[in-house]
């Protein structure tokens, strides 16, 4: 394959670029982490790190190779490609960039590529590796989301993480409505939700169930919650935040902190089978409130090690 760029017309707010022929998944995940170190994660806000594609040419299908997603804006366009060409100058990506048009799915599924030489035009069938990379990262902006949810009166209403800019908030995925660990995790957190505001601090929960199923499940066992729970019915925001089993379709159990910036500062994600600790979240949160070293087992109101 003909490494190069593929240029479309950037009409668009957002680019997806896709860098392929590179030699493997590792490969592609050194690639993605340069791309987060050299200060691009706030403009690559979609970085689902390696996956397999097929290259169909003349009918026939060429062998799986890697590939790596990104997304970006078109003012970012052009310095992030002009960085990814000096960081990797001697093993370059090929980099298709595609427009974000309305109605184009944030996760590809099939990519068509058209240059206006018919022998370079391209068909890409992309689907994610299982063990795919999650390039969310401490210190890096938090990935935006708008998802519709159920507020704590029964209401369904839209909600996005801007709307709590100035404010702390811990998110929290968890697999499924009308299951076991689940309900205990979302009524202790409701339970200690005071605990939450007096710190400024908002929980919003979330899985990919949708919001009459929330609701249905709130009114029938669950009971009422304090905070509001967020559908994400097609996946696209637990799979930024790095929780979704693909295979399966649902999340594992993660838990975020995001300041009042919309800075990602503490994030846990482990398995469906272990509820999480709301008291370790909320000592969390009160460190990092700190922003003093807080030694192992630490706990408010006990002495920190000072400032760094």
């Amino acid at each position: 394959m003909m490494s190069g760029i593929y240029s479309l017309q950037m009409d668009g707010s957002d680019v997806i670029l896709i860098l392929t022929t590179l030699p493997n998944p590792e490969a592609a995940e050194v690639l993605a982490r340069s791309i987060v170190g050299g200060g691009f994660a706030a403009c690559v806000n979609q970085l689902p790190g390696a996956v397999s594609f097929f290259n169909w040419e003349g009918g026939g299908c060429a062998e799986s190779e890697t590939l790596l997603i990104c997304k970006t804006t078109c003012r970012r366009y052009a310095e992030l490609e002009a960085f990814i060409r000096k960081t990797h100058p001697y093993e370059l990506p090929e980099i298709i960039a595609i427009p974000v048009i309305a109605g184009l799915p944030e996760y590809l599924n099939w990519v068509r590529v058209e240059t206006g030489d018919s022998s370079r035009e391209k068909s890409f069938y992309i689907q994610p590796d299982k063990e795919r990379i999650s390039m969310i990262q401490v210190g890096s902006k938090a990935p935006g989301f708008s998802l519709e949810a159920v507020t704590p009166d029964g209401a369904f209403k839209p909600i996005s993480l801007t709307d709590y800019r100035g404010k702390w908030v811990v998110l929290f995925f968890y697999p499924l409505d009308f299951t076991f660990v689940c309900p205990t995790e979302i009524t202790s957190f409701s339970k200690r939700s005071a605990e939450f505001a007096a710190l400024n601090a908002e929980i919003l929960g979330a899985s990919v169930d949708s919001v009459y199923s929330h609701r249905a499940w709130i009114e029938s066992s669950l009971g009422k919650v304090s905070y509001p729970l967020l559908s994400d019915p097609t996946h696209s925001v637990s799979r930024e935040y790095g929780v979704l089993l693909e295979d399966v379709g649902h999340t594992l159990r993660g838990t975020f902190i995001i300041d009042p910036e919309g800075i990602l500062r503490y994030q846990l994600v482990h398995s469906k089978s272990v509820g999480r600790s709301v008291e370790e979240t909320l000592r969390v949160l009160t460190a990092l409130q700190s922003g003093d070293l807080c030694p192992v087992e630490w706990k408010p109101g006990e002495t920190t090690l000072g400032k760094a």
